[in-house]
């Protein structure tokens, strides 16, 4: 069973949505701003539904679009064998479908083994958190919710191999009417009884990290996958019941110690943000792989910008284990950074049978919605279509669209930064600034280059030489504007870049907002339209020659 459909209607962001997955892995690029996060709040609302209610969260109140309070959000999820997963404001149904259908036999028949569906969510909050000073508290605030079988005594053969400890001491005042009930009113039974009960919670809970948690396992992908050369250990100190008379209870504290080095818990003081990213990654997988349901029954990864503040050397390696370790799940992968995104999409091409499992969708922004669309969609046949019409309101719109969609794709090759407004884009292209391909590449290469040259011990005739050369790069993929453009036919046309942005950006001005406006009174030309339609097709021959060897 996998994805083949998903739509947003008034969720977040989107007023209306449709992602098709068409059954495969989907990697989506949209900058902060486009909806992005939005989806993966979606997709989680429904498969962690039930998780949601415990928590007490108001689906319909939290998630929906503020600007159309009037309607109810809904969140629809096809799957290709029929089945689907749709959720109407609070409402999910068939709910039943994310239950494994038969719970694991085991002999004797009252014994058997609780089996979860193997269906994971993450973004960097989430793997923040696993890091945290007292991971005792990641482990009930996080990491219960995102694996379930931790505290389900159902999940090993042994009922005691699971983590979920000291609940009774949630109420106090009901605790100690049962040992009142079991060992009469003494204060100093009351007491023995009370720290029996604390050792008893104690030993269990060491016993169970010691043979249940995957240190070792966790420490293989660091070491193995990542290349890391550390390993983690965890430091346990015991719940305590306090001095005073009246009962007290504080829960134990857990430690994560690198390399038997005691950083009392305070890990941001002592490493940096990536290597405790490296192993919040790690503590999350392996314990996906630890408890994944080994049938071939339904897997799901759906990963949300989870990689800020690794460098791309680290991104490639998460990378390369996800795809290598997460085969028999459906993924989806959604990140604002553009390296990244060129990074994976590259890696998923290299293997050709890994390339047809994958949609590679960008996201952009028209009239404040959102839209996905891939290398080979334009709206500008459906613009010709509605011209034949003779529906040139229908026209402008799609128009606008396709030249939205362009200025987008520029701003993404060009790393003009974030979305911003579309005026304020076409104004950065029509400037006289520098603009190089894949600048962010270029930029911290020469960085390095730089700061290499002034650290070197040679003469200052030297370093400015050396400097001159780390120009080079720069210069071979800066963009010149007034370059002329080749037709499709081999001719050079007599516009060049710049002339063609700056016709365009007449088109956007003077014809096509009035069609995006609803103003029905508004006259449309066709011959308008279809110089527009003209000049779209020049300023994708551009992004065409950008993309191609002339640059890269």
């Amino acid at each position: 069973m996998k994805i083949k459909k998903v739509e947003l209607k008034y969720f977040k962001f989107h007023q209306d949505l449709t992602i098709n997955f068409n059954g495969k892995n989907v990697l989506i690029y949209g900058e902060n701003g486009t909806g992005k996060s939005s989806i993966y709040e979606a997709l989680y609302s429904n498969f962690y539904h039930q998780k949601r209610l415990d928590k007490g969260i108001d689906i319909q109140e939290t998630y929906r679009n503020r600007n159309f309070i009037t309607n109810d959000l809904e969140i629809n999820i096809d799957f290709d064998n029929e089945k689907f997963l749709n959720r109407n404001s609070q409402e999910l149904s068939p709910f039943d479908i994310l239950n494994v259908e038969n719970l694991s036999g085991k002999t004797p028949l009252s014994k058997y083994m609780l089996i979860e569906p193997s269906i994971y969510f993450a973004n960097e909050k989430i793997l923040n958190r696993i890091v945290k000073e007292n991971f005792y508290i990641a482990l009930n605030e996080t990491l219960f919710e995102h694996f379930p079988q931790m505290k389900s005594k159902y999940t090993s053969e042994n009922e005691n191999h699971h983590f979920k400890r000291y609940s009774q001491f949630n109420n106090l005042e009901i605790l100690k009417k049962k040992i009142i009930e079991k060992s009469g009113d003494d204060a100093h039974k009351i007491r023995d009884e009370f720290e029996k009960i604390i050792k008893s919670e104690n030993e269990l809970l060491q016993f169970v990290f010691d043979t249940e948690f995957p240190t070792n396992e966790i420490n293989k992908i660091i070491n193995g996958y990542f290349s890391e050369n550390l390993k983690i250990s965890f430091e346990i100190t015991p719940a305590q019941s306090g001095n005073s008379e009246v009962l007290e209870f504080y829960p134990p504290i857990i430690k994560i110690k690198i390399d038997d080095i005691n950083c009392n818990g305070k890990l941001s003081q002592h490493y940096n943000e990536a290597k405790l990213k490296l192993i919040g990654v790690a503590i999350y997988f392996a314990l996906a792989k630890k408890y994944e349901d080994k049938s071939d029954n339904f897997k799901l990864l759906v990963l949300d910008d989870f990689l800020t503040s690794l460098d791309m050397s680290n991104r490639k390696l998460i990378m390369k284990y996800i795809l290598e370790e997460f085969k028999d799940y459906q993924k989806l992968i959604l990140t604002h950074n553009l390296q990244f995104f060129n990074m994976t999409r590259k890696m998923i091409n290299l293997d050709n049978e890994e390339k047809e499992q994958w949609e590679v969708k960008k996201l952009f922004v028209y009239n404040n919605q959102a839209f996905l669309y891939d290398k080979d969609v334009s709206y500008l046949k459906d613009a010709n279509d509605s011209l034949k019409r003779g529906d040139e309101h229908s026209a402008g719109n799609f128009i606008r669209k396709e030249f939205e969609r362009i200025v987008t794709e520029f701003e993404q090759l060009l790393e003009l930064g974030r979305v911003e407004d579309l005026q304020n884009m076409i104004d950065a292209l029509k400037s006289t600034d520098k603009h190089y391909i894949y600048s962010h590449k270029l930029i911290n290469s020469f960085y390095k280059k730089i700061e290499e040259i002034l650290d070197n011990n040679q003469s200052d005739e030297i370093k400015l030489n050396r400097i001159k050369s780390a120009f080079k790069p720069l210069n071979q993929t800066e963009i010149s504007f007034i370059d002329k453009i080749e037709n499709e036919d081999g001719t050079i046309s007599k516009d060049n870049i710049q002339s063609i942005i700056k016709r365009g950006e007449f088109y956007k001005n003077f014809i096509l907002n009035s069609t995006s406006h609803d103003d029905s009174n508004a006259e449309i030309y066709k011959a308008e339209c279809e110089n527009a339609i003209k000049i779209l097709k020049y300023i994708n021959l551009i992004i065409n020659n950008l993309k191609g060897t002339k640059y890269e």
